[in-house]
């Protein structure tokens, strides 16, 4: 997850961080495998960092499964 999001930052450096934080949220969101996109679909985050935590937290629930 932590490669994931390093690479999910990329364009957003390169872009000056030009998109607005729901943009953000939501691409990053509705990038990650549907299992962990199911999980916190319904949640409201505001910034990638808490779309981020919540998404490690559902990837570990899904690995002891």
């Amino acid at each position: 997850m932590k490669e994931y999001t390093e690479e999910f930052y990329k364009p957003n450096i390169r872009a000056g961080h030009r998109e607005k934080d729901d943009e953000k949220v939501s691409g990053y969101i509705n990038s990650l495998i549907y299992e962990i996109q199911d999980e916190i679909n319904m949640m409201t985050m505001r910034i990638v960092e808490d779309a981020y935590h919540i998404a490690l937290r559902v990837d570990d629930k899904l690995a002891k499964q």
